[in-house]
């Protein structure tokens, strides 16, 4: 089980990098949170997560990753839940979950892997996430995972709008 646990940290660690920058790469004109000097716009960075369907047939688990300006450089920062408390690394089994940064956010990441609980699982879920900039949405994605022989899907998502 330990081993499993671990696999899948480096695999959500992975993947939350990926994602962070391909948002925040590209040409100039492909990088609209940058200023005329080449540093990020910061702006508080949210994400909210909903999920539901058959949830008895499933299990999953988030991590967020997050980066914020200290005035030179972008470094990693924490992520808070919507009373200010900093979130764990990963948070289970939840129906309803928002993550943001702090007014420094430069951008945020999430990576989300979903897997079967029950044998023969013939259960559908649904994943809605919402991105937001200072308060306005941005981006929004609907997943839906159906069950079946040990499923496991990763998601990954960002407060960024993206091209697909």
């Amino acid at each position: 089980m330990k081993k499993i646990y671990y696999l899948f940290c480096i695999a959500m660690m992975t993947i939350a990098t990926m994602t962070l920058t391909t948002a925040c790469g590209g040409d100039d004109e492909d990088r609209p949170f940058v200023d005329n000097n080449d540093h990020p716009i910061t702006a508080v960075h949210k994400i909210i997560i909903r999920v539901s369907g058959d949830t008895d047939n499933f299990k999953w688990r988030a991590n967020f990753t997050a980066l914020e300006w200290d005035g030179s450089k972008a470094k990693a920062t924490d992520v808070f839940d919507e009373k200010g408390k900093i979130l764990p690394q990963i948070v289970e089994n939840f129906s309803y979950l928002s993550a943001e940064t702090n007014k420094n956010g430069t951008t945020m990441a999430t990576a989300m892997l979903v897997s079967d609980k029950v044998e023969n699982n013939t259960g559908v879920l649904t994943v809605k996430y919402e991105g937001y900039l200072n308060g306005k949405m941005t981006n929004s994605k609907t997943f839906v995972i159906q069950g079946g022989k040990e499923v496991v899907q990763t998601i990954a998502f960002t407060s960024i709008p993206t091209s697909e």
